[in-house]
């Protein structure tokens, strides 16, 4: 999972995501990926949206369509309701969530939940 991330070089062998190499073609490949991570990485003192909308702007979300891009992952997360409450005030549950979220802004073609099957997001919500 790691070499796939770009975490790690490849040491031997060849993977392709969409067509791309993973060893020749990383930088292509994260330009369409979202990755939630094991553990959440989030700040107690932003809210849900901030994240949001902070990586939006990293995955390059044009400013005029932030507020409609972040507003339809929030919803899709279960998060419009608590978009601005700080992540301090949040369940586990919620966290999660809003990890799933970020992998979920700039609408990427492929998400990698790592150890997803740790983690299971309820079958209401939509991926």
């Amino acid at each position: 999972m790691k070499v796939l991330l770009g975490v790690h070089p490849p040491t031997h062998g060849e993977a392709f995501i969409f067509g791309l190499s993973v060893r020749d073609d990383l930088s292509a490949i994260q330009e369409v990926m979202g990755c939630c991570p094991q553990d959440d990485v989030l700040w107690t003192e932003l809210t849900a949206r901030d994240h949001l909308e902070l990586y939006a702007r990293f995955k390059g979300t044009p400013e005029a369509g932030l507020r409609t891009a972040v507003d339809t992952v929030l919803a899709s997360v279960a998060l419009l309701e608590d978009a601005d409450q700080p992540v301090r005030n949040f369940s586990g549950g919620m966290k999660r969530r809003l990890s799933v979220g970020i992998a979920m802004i700039g609408t990427p073609q492929i998400i990698f939940l790592v150890r997803s099957s740790d983690y299971r997001v309820p079958g209401r919500y939509i991926l």
